[in-house]
Parts: C-alpha cells; sequence; structure tokens
C-alpha cells in the first residue's frame, strides 16, 4: 500500500508538472484538442490526489469525479483551449491556496512552522537560531505563495490572456525553483559553519514532506 501511495504521489507530480505544456502548446496550436482534455483531465485528478490529504478515503472519489468534470464540459462542446485555460486557472489557484493555509496554519501560536518540522526531521539538533531561521523560512513561503495568487489574479484581470496563460502554465517550477535556490544560497551563507544535510538526505526526507501535514 506504501509503496503504491508513493507510485501515484511520483506520476502525480510529473502530471502536474508536464499537463501545462500541453495547455500552453493548444494557445499556439501545437496540441490536438484530443491531448489538451486529456491533459486538463490528468491535471485535475494529480491535483486532488496531491493536496486531498484530508478527505481522506474520498480522495479517489474527487479525484474521479474532478476527471469525470472535464470530461463533461468536453461533452457539451467547450473548446479544448477554454476547459485546458479553466484547468489550470482552477488548479494553480488551489495548489497554492492550499499550500499557503497549510504554512500559514503552522505560524499560529502553539503549532511548529512547516519549515522548522521538516529540519527538525532531518536534523539530529535543533539550536534555537535554526529553529527561528526556519520560522522565518516558512514565512517567506507564504509570503511566496501569496504573490504566486495575487500575481496570477492580477494578470488574468488585466493583462492578455496569453500572458497570464504563460504565468500559470509556464512560470511555476522556474519560480519554484528560484525561491528554493535562493533559499539555499542564504542558508548557505547563514550556516556555514553548521553541518549540512546532504543532497540525497534532503531529497529522501523530501519524499516524506506532505506526512507533515495536519
Amino acid at each position: 500500500m506504501a509503496g503504491t501511495a508513493r507510485v501515484l504521489g511520483v506520476a502525480s507530480m510529473v502530471l502536474i508538472a508536464a499537463a501545462p505544456f500541453a495547455v500552453e502548446a493548444a494557445s499556439w496550436g501545437a496540441a490536438s484538442p484530443r491531448v489538451v482534455r486529456a491533459a486538463a483531465a490528468a491535471q485535475v485528478l494529480a491535483v486532488i490526489w496531491l493536496l486531498g490529504r484530508r478527505a481522506g478515503r474520498y480522495r479517489v472519489a474527487l479525484a474521479v469525479a474532478g476527471a469525470a468534470g472535464v470530461a463533461i464540459l468536453s461533452g457539451v462542446g467547450l473548446p479544448a483551449r477554454t476547459i485546458g485555460l479553466a484547468v489550470a486557472g482552477i488548479c494553480h489557484t488551489a495548489a497554492y491556496g492550499e499550500l499557503l493555509a497549510w504554512f500559514a496554519a503552522s505560524l499560529r501560536p502553539g503549532r511548529e512552522p512547516v519549515v522548522t518540522g521538516f529540519a527538525r526531521r532531518m536534523r539530529r539538533t535543533m539550536p534555537d537560531k535554526v529553529a527561528r531561521y526556519t520560522r522565518n523560512v516558512t514565512w517567506a513561503w507564504c509570503v511566496f505563495f501569496a504573490a504566486e495568487l495575487a500575481l496570477s489574479a492580477g494578470l488574468l484581470a488585466g493583462a492578455p490572456l496569453a500572458l497570464w496563460s504563460s504565468f500559470v502554465n509556464l512560470a511555476n517550477l522556474p519560480a519554484v525553483t528560484a525561491m528554493m535556490l535562493s533559499e539555499f544560497a542564504v542558508r548557505f551563507v547563514l550556516f556555514r559553519h553548521e553541518p549540512r544535510t546532504s543532497l540525497a538526505a534532503t531529497l529522501a526526507g523530501l519524499r516524506n514532506f506532505r506526512d507533515a501535514r495536519p
């Protein structure tokens, strides 16, 4: 069961990363409507699977219902590009909204910040300065998630649709990667004399990152 869940989790992340490119390709006429509809359905399924832990045993039903919803929209004659863009916007909002809620809730009094909890699992000791730093990093991620949501809403309201589409479909991974690399650079400077976790150990910990969610 654990192995199956791990495979599904990896597959979901791959789908979330790949599906937006099919939607964006549709904007340029480089992907067939069938491919775009399939990518949209896969993206809905993957986002629900990854973010729906609190749905418990209903997560599978929600994922199937979401994919079925895309099929229904296709059946009533909506253009594939319209479906793809709608799904991209909904998934972007759901993903960043859920992450913002999770990280922000962990900053409440009496709770352990998300990044602090992750660091505690990766380290043998947790000095006060590391605890303070990881709390600040949790705040930084909250700002990042909120900025993603605000920028998406602003572009959707006042920019050409093609620009908004490129933002939600293509800029996600580069933005998250840049945020992670920036935090790593800051950590490397501030804690250059502290024992550092190896990359292999960090990646191993990230595989169980969602287990820290309430």
